[in-house]
């Protein structure tokens, strides 16, 4: 049997890639591995991790890479700007359960996304560990979303809530996204370098 496909057989591709930022602890590994592998980890991990999603939308064979660069617990460690500039969406973690300032991390964040991210950019505030008691009130975390015009989504990694609801999307946005400009897939570099108001031309869920 032939098993040769023809090229007009072959749906086309598509790669969209969504990184993960926010400050050592805050619950990105967990989110991350908590959705995909549907285990709650017990540890953080240091370097870089990647899942793969991949689905049919519109005839097209869409793979979703979400990243999550964890670059140790140095206040001022940042990833490198092609890992703004790779990135298609944008999730910005904060801790719901913490008492440090969520404006100061917010702001702190915003600004590298400002500096480095494409204009075009998805983002999506996610709040974390809220099966824990919140020293940020709704209130609080949906006024930080309103500053920076976007949506925002409480989750627990612990509990599996919201997990999912999160990653649809920001997997709708960012394909909404790729139908409207030639979004390129491009290298990434995963070194971390040491150092130190958004454009209305975001991408908004």
């Amino acid at each position: 049997m032939n098993s040769t496909q023809n090229p007009g057989d072959i749906p086309p591709k598509i790669v969209l890639r969504i990184v993960m930022l926010g400050s050592y602890g805050v619950g990105k590994t967990s989110f991350l591995v908590r959705h995909f592998d549907e285990k709650f980890p017990r540890f953080g991990a240091i370097g870089l991790d990647q899942r793969l999603h991949i689905e049919e939308r519109d005839g097209k064979q869409c793979k979703f890479q979400v990243w999550d660069l964890v670059v140790g617990n140095f206040r001022h460690s940042q990833p490198t700007p092609q890992y703004y500039k790779s990135a298609n969406g944008i999730l910005i973690f904060v801790d719901l359960s913490s008492d440090i300032c969520m404006r100061a991390q917010l702001n702190h964040w915003m600004s590298e996304i400002e500096k480095k991210a494409s204009d075009n950019v998805c983002r999506l505030l996610v709040g974390t560990k809220c099966d824990l008691p919140q020293l940020i009130s709704d209130e609080e975390f949906e006024e930080f979303a309103s500053m920076y015009n976007m949506p925002c989504i409480k989750t627990s990694s612990k509990d599996n809530t919201n997990l999912s609801e999160a990653m649809q999307l920001m997997m709708d946005a960012v394909y909404r996204q790729s139908k409207n400009f030639n979004f390129t897939s491009q290298p990434m570099h995963v070194n971390a370098k040491v150092g130190p108001a958004l454009k209305s031309k975001s991408c908004f869920i």
